[in-house]
């Protein structure tokens, strides 16, 4: 899945990155580390010993280290204070955000009635990243609820003016790594905003009657989920806003503790994904089943402006309920003016009054800055009324009786107090009334979206205007100077109000589906949704998504369409990032030519549509491919119905889905053909799949756009990383190392640049042709080679013509047999030239692929007189060909004792070459070839002190796959005693063809395309290929178009399936023609103890034999003074620090082999294989005692080192262990008991599980196990050994024999 190009390229330039980041100012950057595994319980250590490489001092360097974000997997960063401007690729400079900011449950459907899962709810946690809580307030108060769920890890600690936690509220933290001192705030989770006390209490608020603002909206006050338990990060603070550092540390700590979902109500992030703190954090969440709810933003009704859009987020536009507030003014003509109860400023500014004209008026004033208000009451005015030209649709709290009056009506009250001697007015008390809804609010942000053209956002819209929640006693209820007023309650409006909302729906979902993805809960979310009117909305779904969010059928959504972390990495490769910028999200480089492309024109299964309409074209057409997995009762079917908006055109194939079984997956395509539009112009249709239960609704949202809103273009981020790569940082002191640095780091790349062009202008490709072209040519069809020479010529020619210094193309193989063609070295001028040539189809860049690197046929029933081997066709003139690193054919699986003679067919041959002559060949191996045209052309001449320029193998990779194909029976065969057995191939009779086509550093295509056709050509029956490289087209797939012309000759071709696993869909050699293969374990293992001296013992896997005594153990960042000896590399450990000690290597950058022989080198006893995560456990050859670890002992491991004053360790193999499983059946007395009796066999132990068997009645059966454990020291004779089993009652013996055969 990840390529091993990108992840070196990444190592090498990560030092130089980091030398350049000095610093005289305090500036705050955030820096991603990526690729470099992290020793998570040592890790700001880690990033310490990072900075120490560029600052003066290690003091340097921890005055300078801010944060170190630990506690998740695949994220390595920490944030440092810097003076600079520019940013690497894996820094960004800390940004501050915005905030975004009982009636709205009941009007969207969720009433106090609805049906719960109150146990399930209460084990449900919501996060808020917010500006604190109150947490004496009564919506946090815990009547009735248990203690916190088992799951929470969290903590709330006492600080100042907060109360603490309860069973409601069970975590509060606050962060604020500036550590710079906030006048108008408190350093601990207080609330002294209203912002976080608001929002949280929205979400998930306990219930609280007879709530209300002063008497406004009376009613109970809740949350979605009033069981559920509130985990609240204060991120934002008063002065200074809500930092990026911040809210990726509150993001890791929410988390790290362990909760379900996380509401942010914060907005102001970058376009670009990989740039955005709340895009990183939240799939961070995402990748540990967390889903994250964030507002869309404020800045509506201008189109393009919707935030916090990443695809793995819910997108919250803010709706308004079916209420507002108005106030009443009587004239002292008697005229009545109802009207809003709300501001939006006047011209009426402090010192332009005369105190003595408005003492004791009411004054009216045009609209202008906020705090009217409170300017007419401090010169002693009783009230004020303010003219806006429209009526606002957001209530507006004042400190003194006010109101506000639209344009119109404002005249009239211009022209009463200009017709009048004395006017006079009363501002009667504000009252609810109704209006329609639902609507979309006009600050609610809209799309399209700005980072994505592909993805509809916003996602859905919930109630955000006048929404009553609990607020704060720390501030008054305007927050303006003079005000005195205080409420528990308060009226707020925003998308942050809109936000809780739906991450409250979300918790709801939740304690229904514990174990749903946050992909499928947002599915159910946006597919329930209530439509809305589009004639209310012009922007339709760019205002508010797929509708109105709807609590109860989001539960119960019928259809969902579900998708995991790969299935977004797929859809930003689609969308244009790539290589190393994808680190920050996933911890790993990845090559996005190395995936299965995403589905479909938007590459992504997400529950909208939304389709850009190109204007210069006269029909536009989309093809979306969808799965929808079924979650409701079955059988059931699904038909599809298609509304489609004039001039657009909208299929969907199939059109009816039937589900047999719960969670059946189906997959569909939409097909969206539309007219060109007018700029801008937003149109929309719709998807529903129906069945008698369910209506599963999907927006389709089209626009004719200039592109003027996109304000990020993904393609850029290639451009970025060179605009970006460096970050210069000056001080007095470090000027000139950070200019050196960077001379130095663009000196690296522009070599590297001019190398890749070099490289990229001269190199070899293979080249198909059109095999009836050569009827034309003067040459005879049955010799191709003189035509493509021709060919060849004819390029020379034309290209020396044009310049006299170009190297003449160099033929290097012809391809008869397989394919038709060749493969030759050429420059882009040649390979220009070519394209000319009658008979000329295509060429493709030759590349180098990788290697996909004895019990087994017994294992699989493969042994004489069994299985396939009784079979009486089991001949020795079947010819298996391997192409691999060649053969070591001294070795005993390939002698020819008591063989057939070679069969008659055969036609190869058997070349010489460094230390391998034609003798060496016999009737078992009865051809070997070496081919290294290619390679040599890419790396250069082979090194022969490195590995032999012939067929003879140095590697050991080839003589390991043929022997196991078709190697001899070679008995007592064994690794140092261990595995010992009898060792042969899948079809031990079986003639053996070598062709060598690796290398020390890979396998050209062009050599094993020329492999590939000899071999075919030779008369191989069957083709084993250990390699292949990322999964491509089968047009561009040298090893497919190989194989199909293999397969066309009658040659049976099996391929590996790569070592890329688990990821999905990386899967290699994929054509259908081609057998590929997936690797299992057998029934054995090869386990060690390792034993830590505080009596800790933990379980591995090696294939060394022997054991240590007790021995000092360290871990290997400790021995050695360059960065990558963590990881055992070549020359990183200091030997007076590992002399005698067991050392504990990290997994990563080299082989797990090689660490230990990096450690032997250095006068290392031992060596333990540590992991970060996965508990798999890999049983190499070691030179020394070793052993690997899964990821739970490697922790306990690290732990232990880092505590212990003088830690010490053993290492001892325990064997190879097989366990077989029996059942027994008694036939004796109704009751009766056995107790088992072990005669164990020579070098065997026997352990059995359990030993004593209790029957309650004749017929019961019981089940045990039997594990051997064979110790591969013990000097055995005889390749037999035999024991017995018994099982003893008062009355009977009942006895199994045991037979070991060492096979």
């Amino acid at each position: 899945m990840f390529s091993h190009k990108l992840t070196n390229f990444s190592s090498l330039l990560w030092l130089p990155l980091l030398l350049i980041l000095l610093s005289n100012a305090e500036n705050f950057y955030i820096v991603f580390l990526g690729d470099h595994p992290l020793i998570r319980d040592n890790a700001h250590e880690a990033h310490l010993n990072v900075l120490s490489t560029v600052k003066e001092s290690h003091i340097e360097a921890k005055e300078s280290l801010v944060y170190s974000y630990t506690k998740i997997l695949n994220f390595n960063a920490f944030v440092i204070k810097c003076l600079a401007k520019d940013e690497v690729l894996s820094l960004f400079p800390n940004r501050y955000h915005k905030l975004h900011t009982t009636r709205s449950w009941d009007f969207i459907g969720l009433p106090l009635t609805a049906k719960r899962k109150l146990q399930s709810e209460s084990d449900t946690i919501v996060g808020l990243l917010d500006t604190g809580v109150t947490p004496e307030f009564q919506s946090f108060k815990d009547n009735g609820l248990g203690p916190p769920p088992a799951k929470w890890k969290g903590t709330c600690d006492h600080f100042t003016n907060f109360s603490g936690c309860n069973n409601k509220l069970i975590g509060a933290r606050y962060f604020k790594l500036d550590k710079m001192e906030d006048p108008e705030d408190i350093l601990s989770p207080i609330d002294v905003n209203g912002h976080g006390t608001h929002t949280s209490s929205t979400a998930a608020g306990s219930l609280v009657p007879k709530a209300s603002l002063l008497g406004l909206a009376e009613g109970t006050a809740r949350g979605a989920v009033p069981s559920a338990r509130l985990a609240i990060y204060k991120v934002c603070w008063q002065s200074s806003g809500c930092a990026d550092m911040d809210l990726l540390a509150a993001f890791e700590a929410a988390i790290h503790d362990g909760v379900d979902v996380i509401s942010i109500s914060i907005g102001g992030g970058d376009t670009n994904y990989l740039k955005d703190s709340i895009a990183i954090g939240a799939f961070h969440a995402m990748r540990n089943g967390i889903i994250t709810v964030a507002s869309a933003g404020n800045d509506g009704p201008a189109m393009g402006t919707v935030t916090n859009t990443a695809p793995w987020i819910v997108t919250v536009a803010a709706s308004g309920i079916d209420r507002e507030f108005k106030s009443t003014i009587e004239l002292g003509n008697g005229k009545n003016v109802s009207e809003h109860f709300k501001c939006i400023d006047s011209f009426c500014f402090e010192d332009s009054l005369d105190p003595k004209k408005v003492k004791g008026k009411i004054v009216y004033c045009k609209q202008g800055t906020g705090g009217t208000e409170g300017v007419i009451k401090g010169y002693g005015g009783i009230g004020t009324i303010l003219e806006n030209e429209q009526f606002p649709e957001v209530a507006q709290i004042f400190m003194a009786p006010a109101t506000i009056v639209n344009t119109t009506i404002g005249q009239s009250i211009t022209t009463y107090i200009k017709s009048t001697r004395s006017p006079s007015a009363v501002i009667l008390k504000s009252h609810e009334v109704k209006r329609p809804a639902p609507f979309t609010a006009s600050f609610s942000s809209r799309g399209p979206n700005p980072g994505s053209k592909n993805i509809l956002k916003p996602d859905i819209a919930a109630p955000g205007v006048n929404i009553l929640a609990s607020y704060t006693l720390r501030k008054s209820i305007t927050g303006l100077k003079g005000d005195t007023q205080f409420s528990e309650f308060t009226l707020m409006s925003g998308t942050s109000m809109s936000c809780p909302h739906v991450a409250g729906v979300a918790a709801y979902v939740k304690s229904f589906h514990p174990d749903w993805t946050p992909a499928a809960i947002r599915s159910a979310i946006i597919t329930t949704a209530k439509p809305m009117s589009k004639r209310v909305d012009k922007e339709a779904e760019f205002a508010f998504g797929a509708g109105q969010i709807n609590p109860t059928k989001a539960v119960n959504p019928g259809l969902v369409y579900d998708m995991d972390d790969l299935g977004y990495i797929q859809f930003l490769c689609h969308e244009g990032y790539n290589g190393s910028n994808l680190s920050v999200l996933v911890g790993h480089s990845i090559n996005c030519t190395s995936l299965v492309p995403g589905h479909g024109h938007d590459a992504i299964n997400y529950p909208t549509i939304q389709f850009n309409v190109k204007k210069d074209k006269e029909t536009t057409l989309g093809v979306f491919r969808r799965r929808v997995t079924n979650v409701g009762p079955v059988p059931t079917s699904f038909n599809a119905t298609i509304t489609a908006p004039k001039g657009v055109e909208i299929t969907v194939k199939p059109s009816s889905l039937v589900f047999s079984k719960a969670m059946q997956q189906r997959s569909f395509k939409v097909v969206v053909k539309a007219k060109t539009m007018a700029s801008m112009k937003v149109v929309s249709g719709s998807l529903v799949w129906r069945s008698p239960r369910y209506i599963v609704r999907s927006p389709i949202a089209l626009v004719a756009s200039s592109g003027s809103y996109l304000r990020f273009n993904a393609k850029s981020v290639l451009a970025s990383f060179t605009s970006h790569s460096i970050l210069q940082c000056s001080c007095a002191k470090g000027n000139m190392k950070g200019n050196m640095t960077s001379r130095t780091l663009l000196l690296f790349l522009a070599l590297m640049v001019t190398n890749s062009i070099a490289i990229m202008d001269k190199q070899t490709y293979i080249v198909h042709m059109d095999k009836t072209k050569i009827k034309s040519s003067i040459h005879s069809q049955d010799s191709t080679k003189p035509w493509f020479q021709s060919v060849i010529d004819f390029i020379t020619e034309v290209s020396v013509q044009e310049d006299e210094e170009e190297i003449a193309p160099q033929l290097l193989y012809v391809y008869e047999t397989n394919m038709f063609g060749f493969s030759a070295h050429l420059s882009s001028k040649q390979l220009e030239y070519l394209n000319q040539v009658d008979g000329f189809l295509a060429a493709m860049p030759d590349e180098l692929l990788t290697l996909h690197t004895t019990h087994t046929p017994h294992f699989l029933g493969l042994q004489n007189g069994r299985g396939l081997w009784s079979a009486p066709s089991l001949a020795s003139d079947v010819i298996v060909g391997i192409l691999d690193t060649g053969i070591w054919p001294e070795h005993i699986s390939f002698q020819d004792t008591g063989l057939t003679e070679v069969p008659s067919r055969w036609k190869g041959s058997c070349e010489e070459g460094t230390k391998f002559s034609a003798s060496n060949c016999n009737k078992k191996l009865i051809g070997a070839r070496a081919f290294y045209k290619g390679y040599e052309k890419v790396i250069g001449r082979i090194n022969e002190t490195l590995d032999y320029r012939s067929p003879r193998d140095s590697q050991g990779h080839g003589t390991h796959t043929a022997s196991t194909a078709a190697g001899n029976m070679v008995n007592n065969a064994s690794l140092f005693g261990m595995a010992k057995g009898s060792a042969s191939g899948m079809r031990y009779t079986s003639k053996v063809a070598a062709y060598k086509v690796c290398w020390p550093l890979g396998c050209a295509n062009s050599d094993i395309l020329a492999a590939m056709d000899q071999a075919v050509a030779d008369g191989v029956d069957i083709l084993s290929l250990s390699l292949g490289g990322i999964a491509k087209p089968y047009y561009n797939d040298s090893i497919a178009i190989a194989s199909f012309g293999a397969t066309q000759n009658g040659v049976f071709v099996s391929c590996s399936a790569g070592n890329s696993g688990p990821f999905r869909s990386t899967v290699g050699n994929v054509a259908p023609w081609i057998i590929t293969v997936a690797a299992s374990y057998t029934d054995r293992s090869f386990p060690t103890k390792v034993k830590l001296g505080n009596g800790q013992v933990f379980k591995g896997a090696s294939l060394y034999h022997g054991k240590t005594i007790q021995l000092p153990l360290v871990h290997a960042n400790t021995t050695g003074t360059q960065r990558t000896a963590q990881f055992c590399t070549k020359g990183s450990l200091d030997p007076k620090l590992v002399h005698g000690k067991i050392v504990a290597c990290e997994r990563g950058m080299n082989s797990r082999t090689e660490k230990g022989e990096v450690v032997k080198m250095a006068g290392g006893a031992g060596m333990l294989l540590l992991v970060n995560q996965g508990e798999e456990l890999f049983a190499d050859s070691h030179i020394l005692p070793a052993t690997s670890l899964g990821a739970s002992a490697s922790n306990a491991i690290r732990n232990y080192i880092h505590s212990a004053k003088s830690p010490t360790a053993s290492i001892s193999f325990i064997g190879t262990i097989v366990t077989y499983k029996r059942v027994v059946t008694n036939v004796g007395y109704p009751s009766s008991s056995y107790t088992v009796k072990v005669e164990e066999p020579n070098g065997v132990s026997v352990k059995v599980e359990p030993r004593n068997l209790r029957f309650g009645k004749l017929g019961e059966k019981l089940n045990y196990s039997v594990t051997f454990v064979a110790n591969g020291g013990t000097t055995i004779s005889d390749t037999s050994t035999f024991g017995s089993l018994t099982w003893v009652s008062g009355k009977y013996n009942v006895r199994s024999p045991i037979a070991i055969t060492w096979q």
